[in-house]
Order: C-alpha cells, then sequence, then structure tokens
C-alpha cells in the first residue's frame, strides 16, 4: 500500500547542489515526509549563515553609534554648594590640629569602665590631657599630646607600670 517515491530538484544551477527527499505514499491519503529525509549542506544553508552574520554585524554598528557618548560633560550645581564648600575649608584651615601621636590606654564597648580608668589615670598624671573617641563599637581612652613618637614611647615607659596595655597611636593633636 505504501511507496517510496524520490523527489529531486536543482536549487542552483551555478552551484549545481540537488535536495533530495522521499516520501511515503498511500494511495488512499495525501504525501506525507518520511521521518528519513537527506539535505546536503548547500549554498541556501551558506548563505542564509552569511546572512545572519550580516545582520548581527549591522546591528552591533548600529547600536555602537546610538549608545556613544560625546566627551563634553555639564554639571549643574547650585552656588550655595561652593559657599559651603569654602566654609568648610576655612574651617578645617583654622584649626590647630597637627598629626602626632597619644597614648591609647584602653579600649571597650563598656562607657562606665573607660569613664573609671579615665579617673583613675587623672589621680596618677593629673597634668596630661585624656580624651575619649569613640569608633564604634568601643570607646577608646587616649592620653597626651606628643609631636613625635620619641616622646610618646618615652611618656608610656613612666605609665608602663600602672597600665600595661597601653600602647602609642598615630592620632590629630591639638
Amino acid at each position: 500500500m505504501f511507496q517510496v517515491q524520490s523527489l529531486k530538484f536543482l536549487v542552483d544551477s551555478s552551484q549545481l547542489k540537488v535536495f533530495s527527499f522521499q516520501f511515503l505514499v498511500d494511495s488512499s491519503q495525501s504525501a506525507v515526509p518520511s521521518q528519513q529525509f537527506s539535505v546536503e549542506k548547500t549554498v541556501i544553508h551558506y548563505k542564509l549563515r552569511t546572512l545572519k552574520l550580516s545582520f548581527f554585524i549591522v546591528f552591533l554598528l548600529l547600536s555602537y553609534n546610538s549608545f556613544s557618548q560625546s566627551n563634553n560633560i555639564t554639571i549643574n550645581r547650585d552656588t550655595l554648594v561652593d559657599i559651603l564648600v569654602q566654609q568648610h575649608i576655612k574651617y578645617n584651615l583654622s584649626q590647630d590640629y597637627k598629626s602626632g601621636y597619644r597614648i591609647q590606654l584602653m579600649a571597650s564597648p563598656n562607657r562606665t569602665k573607660v569613664g573609671n580608668e579615665k579617673a583613675r589615670f587623672s589621680r596618677l598624671f593629673p597634668d596630661t590631657k585624656t580624651y575619649i573617641d569613640y569608633q564604634q563599637p568601643y570607646f577608646k581612652l587616649r592620653v597626651g599630646n606628643f609631636k613625635d613618637q620619641y616622646q610618646a614611647y618615652k611618656f608610656l615607659e613612666e605609665i608602663k607600670a600602672s597600665f600595661r596595655g597601653a600602647f602609642p597611636v598615630q592620632d590629630k593633636i591639638n
């Protein structure tokens, strides 16, 4: 009842490529392509691939041109910003802070503990200034204003017996 019929046709006379299809033909029904049919790699596939690549390259070039930016940048800002920046610069220049050293006696998240240690230090060394700095999550107890590291180590030797965990740190001093 079923017959295999082959159909061949010429795609392009210049390339001489031939497609071949096989059909199962039932006399009672219309022709149905079989599950197996062979198609050689043809010029059509090559041309489609070339066409796709050409479209992709054109798309890339067009998107590059449409998204490119010029080298000019315009900044719109309020004049009050300039005034505030100038005031901030003047304030910082007016401060007498210099780079120097202090001795850090302790660091603790417990402010009461740091306050008690500050009071103990002030009783033992009343002429030396004490500072409590908060740098999350610690309260740091620092003492002294030393211009160089040598002075800081010299004072550290004096207090080492009473404050064993003390060490010099670089800081801004008055």
